[in-house]
């Protein structure tokens, strides 16, 4: 398995990496990205993930909202195998993230009151 450290603004790579206990296969670095640079961001992101097509990846991320919810569909149009990890303060590291299915939104029921 891959591990992909996608680090923007704050440095987490090191942190990351002490904390998984391993070196992370490739890191992404970036100071302060503005939306305009999106699409470049998200195209180094894709190549690296291009040159790990079939292998199982596990990605840390540490940036922008919007980048990163642009990056889980990237993802999801290139049907990558990814998987998340997020940073839990409970546990004092980082831990996997749920893979949705589509069995958990077709069994979910929005109940509203119309007035």
């Amino acid at each position: 398995m891959k591990l992909l450290i996608l680090s923007i603004g704050r440095d987490i790579v090191s942190s990351a990496e002490a904390q998984l206990n391993r070196v992370a296969d490739a890191t992404i670095q970036l100071g302060e990205v503005y939306p305009g640079d999106y699409p470049a961001v998200r195209k180094q992101i894709y190549e690296q993930l291009k040159s790990w097509s079939g292998e199982e990846v596990q990605l840390v991320l540490s940036g922008p909202l919007g980048l990163i919810f642009t990056l889980g569909q990237l993802v999801g149009l290139n049907h990558f195998k990814v998987s998340i990890l997020q940073y839990d303060a409970e546990a004092s590291g980082y831990t996997s993230v749920p893979t949705p299915t589509r069995r958990e939104i077709s069994n979910y029921k929005i109940e509203r009151t119309l007035q």
